[in-house]
Parts: C-alpha cells; structure tokens; sequence
C-alpha cells in the first residue's frame, strides 16, 4: 500500500507554533506558497511539515520541508489545555444575545413597515431574519476571535503524531521505530504446565514441611523439571533446598509472564520501545516480589539466583540478550525513580494478587500502565522537547579499586567542576548527579555541542596534568520529547541518551540523528552507523562530534588542582 502524504503549514503565534492548513500529498506547492504568504503578511516564523504513514510498516516520519522567516529555538509547541467546548458555547451565548438584543431594537424602533399596513406575519418574517443575520454575523465574528481553529486542527491529530510534530518542528525530523509486535516467546517452548503459587520446598522434612507462598502447589517437582528443559542449570549446584525453590519460582514466573504476553497480544499488538522497557520494569517487579516472597519463607536465595530468575523472565518476554544484561545491573537503582517504582510495584501487586477463575494471573491493568507509561497525555502530564547531555566517567568502579576511594572523588569532583562550568558558560541547566556522570539540559543543539567539547577539552587538559589520576569520559547527547516529574525527566528520550552515550569509547562525544541535524554547519560529524543502543531494544543511527583538545590551557583552574598528587 502506498504511504499516505499530509503538509501540515504552522505559524508562530503567542510564542506557540499553530497548525494553520492542513493539504493532501496534491498541494505541496500550494503548501509552501502559503507559508510564503503568512510570513510575508505577518513577519513570523513559518515552518511547512511533511508527513508520511506507512501503512505497511506502521512507521511513521514528519521533516521540515521549508523554513520560513526566523524561529527561536525556545518557541513551544501547540498548546494542549485550551478548552475549545466552553469557548463554542460561550460564542454561541453571546452571538445568541446579540440577535436578540438587535430583534428587540427593530421592534420597538418606528415601523414604517406597520405604517404602510404590512401583514403582522410578514413582520414578523422580518424580525425573524434581523435576528438570524444579527446572531449569525455576530458569531461568525465572535467564533474568528476566540476560538483557536488552529488548535482544532491540531487535536484531530493522534497523541502520538502530536508528539511527532512538535519534535519536527524543534528539530527538523522526526521518525519513529518500525513498531515490532509483542514475540510470544512462550510458543517457541515447551509449555509449563499450571502453577498457582510459588514455593520453597524443603526435601529434608518432606512434603508437610513446604512452604507454601500463595496457594497450595499441585506437583511441585513436576513443574521444577518441565521448567528446568529450557534453561540451564545453575551453577554452582546449590542445596536441594535452594534448587528447589529456584525452579519453582522460575516456573510460576514463566506462567506469570506467558500470561502477561497474551493479554497484550491482543490490546497492544504493537508495542513501542519505551512500552517494552516499561513491561520490563512490570516484570522486572513481578521476579524481585518472588524472591523476597521466597526469602519469607527462610530458604534465602543467593544474589546470582535473584539476577538469573530476573534474567530468565525477560528472556522469556522476548527481551534481547543484551538489553537484560543492561537492565538486570540497571533495575534496583532504577526504583528510585518513582514512576519507574510504581510501575514495578504494579507487577509485584499483580504477582500476588489470587488467581482469576481460570486460574490464571490477573493483568486486567496492564495495558492501560503502559499506555499511561509511554503517552503523558494520557495521565494529564505534558512532555516538553528537550535536548540533553549526559556525561559518564569511563571506568568509574575501576577507578576505585585501583586508586582508592579518596582519589576516585577527587576525580568525579573534578568531573563535577567541569561540567558545571560548562552549564554556567552554555546558559544550560543541572538536572542530576548520576553517581559517575551528570545530566545537563541546553536550549539548543548548538548550545549543547559547544558544551560537550568544552567538556571534553577540559578533561583532556585535566589528565595530561594529573596522569595518575586522569578523567576520562564520553558524552552523549540527543533532543526528544520527555516528561518532567520531580525535577528529573522521564522518557524515551531519556532511555534512548543513556544507549547513545553507552555507544561511544573513551573521550568521544557521540550524538543522534536529531543533534547532528540541528547543530549548525561548522561542526564536523562522522556515521558511525545502526547501533543497537545498550538497555533498550532500538537500532538507531549515532554520529560522533569530532572535537580537538586546546593547544594551551587557559591557566590553573580549582578543578585542575583537585585530583592532583598531595604535596610531599
């Protein structure tokens, strides 16, 4: 099927772009002439989008097709909060006054019509119209006035192409990932059969001593061996005990998951990168709540089984090799983010909530979790497009044991200097400290580059100083739409900066696509290709800024003089 084609023309207007036209793939010359028009008639900035649905693939792209007039990079996207229902009926009311205020004024006027002996149903006819032409005059003007036809335009578009728009229009481009459909990795493996509890068995005291977590377990052993022909066993070989309670609670968590993927098979058969990484945090909740459930019991599980169980349930729901290594490491200092621990709260609750009639898991909330989870509209947030830079001390945990805790602070308080400067000195702004690294929004991608290689430069003239004790980093930076909440943002935007700085080496500065096409002309870029961005499940093409190190130091700077050697 072809893709359908739309040119969308936007307007600045309050310091808001606003969608004005709206043409068929047909008009892409009347498109660009009437933003022609609108700038020259009114001196602001006007942007002509083009957008294009594959139906076939899903994906959807939108880029800038002209530019017209000059646009500030802090001009906001339409405005999402206007009620446009109370404004129709309030035009409506006023325009419905004015008729009949004019009506009353004819009436009582002098009639030359009742002069000349006209037919009461005749003027009665005439006051009729007076009245008719006066409210509907009135309310043709009245509706031009206060009723934003633009933003009407703008909310026929879907949430998600909404989202699209407004980072085109700040960026130039915008695409989305291809949507890849939820695997049912459950039909490429044997299948467990029914479990409704998970339990510690204990082989020492026979079957009257089991612990038993939810429900009573029909035939524990069977359900360990048909669980255990699709992994590997653990080594080393743990107790009778442990072993056990690891299989058990591997299997419970298999009909768990296996459950969860069928409910979403069928209300979200196409799910998004950030919705999977929130089903993993769902899930991520569901295996941490086994193990503390088993723990209850007095058979402790070992940290590596806790990593393996949580391993084992991605892997069962589809997640790639390397997204589980990143998120296992990730999860636990994840929690304290707090959508990110209400979201694995849920999958705890739903793990030990009874069964339905069927014996089954209940999920009855988890579609509409991750719909809240990727769509901020849909909680009555609002996301905001925002380019970010993140910075992250290479080696950091190394950097420890090698040198000690005191000189490894000296470093990261070094790090911490650098990039404060550089905030100070790009007009941008601290988010957080995250433990080996910082993240710093900027208003513009230029901004933000400038940033970077001052960053970089700094810590390059900082290591040739203190060669015992270098700074090395990478810096990642990229622009998107993110929520903010509790003064940190959250997002795809977010997850995809974290993949993208994972994706550059040791004193590289590496970008998105959306940075390289904003950052301006003077900067020199290099593509480094599709990389599968680490802790998410999306292929997305990186470039690398080149940068140069400053061939003198401006002078002793505090920073510098913080990671040195103590004087003898």
């Amino acid at each position: 099927m072809k893709p359908v084609t739309n040119y969308e023309v936007y307007q600045v207007k309050f310091d808001r772009w606003a969608l004005r036209q709206r043409l068929t793939a047909r008009d892409q010359d009347r498109a660009i002439e009437i933003g022609r028009q609108m700038e020259a008639e009114s001196g602001l900035a006007v942007q002509v989008l083009e957008e294009n649905l594959d139906y076939e693939t899903g994906e959807t792209t939108l880029r800038v097709i002209k530019r017209f007039g000059k646009a500030e990079p802090d001009i906001k996207p339409p405005a999402e909060d206007t009620d446009i229902g109370s404004r129709i009926f309030m035009v409506a009311l006023n325009a419905f006054g004015i008729g009949a205020i004019v009506a009353v004024i004819t009436a009582i006027a002098p009639a030359p019509m009742q002069a000349r002996n006209v037919e009461p149903g005749a003027y009665n006819m005439l006051l009729f119209f007076v009245f008719s032409a006066a409210m509907l005059g009135s309310g043709l003007m009245l509706f031009k006035i206060y009723v934003p036809v633009d933003l009407i335009l703008w909310r026929s578009k879907t949430p998600e192409t909404r989202a699209r728009a407004a980072e085109a229009l700040l960026l130039g481009s915008s695409r989305s990932e291809s949507p890849r459909p939820v695997r049912p990795a459950f039909r490429d493996r044997p299948a467990a059969p029914p479990v409704a509890a998970v339990a510690a068995a204990d082989t020492n005291t026979g079957p009257d001593q089991t612990s038993f977590l939810i429900a009573p377990l029909a035939d524990a052993q069977t359900s360990a061996d048909a669980a255990a022909s699709d992994a590997a066993p653990p080594a080393p070989t743990w107790p009778p005990e442990i072993a056990a309670a690891r299989e058990v609670a591997r299997n419970t968590l298999f009909i768990f998951t296996d459950a969860a993927l069928g409910i979403l098979a069928l209300s979200r058969p196409q799910m998004q990168a950030f919705e999977r990484f929130g089903l993993n945090l769902y899930l991520g909740g569901a295996a941490l709540k086994a193990c503390d459930m088993v723990d209850q019991t007095g058979v402790v599980l070992p940290q590596e089984i806790r990593r393996e169980l949580l391993a084992l349930t991605l892997e069962r729901a589809g997640t790639n090799a390397g997204t589980i290594q990143s998120f296992v490491e990730r999860l636990e200092p994840s929690l304290g983010r707090p959508r990110y621990k209400a979201l694995a709260e849920a999958g705890a609750e739903a793990f030990i909530a009874p069964p339905d009639e069927n014996g089954q898991p209940r999920h009855e909330k988890l579609s509409d979790l991750l719909r809240e989870w990727a769509d901020p509209a849909a909680r009555g947030a609002r996301s905001e497009s925002i380019v970010f830079l993140l910075t992250d001390i290479v080696g950091s945990t190394a950097l420890t044991a090698k040198l000690g805790n005191s000189a490894a602070q000296r470093i990261v308080r070094a790090h911490n200097a650098v990039a404060r400067a550089a905030v100070k000195d790009f007009k941008g702004r601290e988010i957080k400290h995250t433990g080996d690294g910082m993240l710093l929004t900027f208003a513009d991608a230029g901004s933000a580059t400038k940033a970077a290689m001052y960053i970089q430069q700094e810590a390059y003239a900082y290591a040739t100083e203190n060669p015992d004790a270098p700074l090395a980093l990478r810096v990642g930076l990229h622009a998107g739409q993110a929520e903010k909440d509790d003064g940190d943002y959250h997002g795809e935007a977010v997850l995809l900066l974290d993949g993208i700085c994972a994706a550059g080496e040791t004193g590289q500065i590496v970008c998105s696509e959306e940075i390289a096409a904003r950052a301006g002309t003077n900067l020199r870029f290099f593509d480094l290709g599709p990389k599968l961005l680490k802790g998410t499940e999306i292929e997305r093409k990186v470039f690398k800024l080149d940068w140069t190190p400053k061939m003198k130091g401006p002078g002793p700077l505090e920073y510098r003089q913080i990671g040195a050697q103590p004087a003898s």
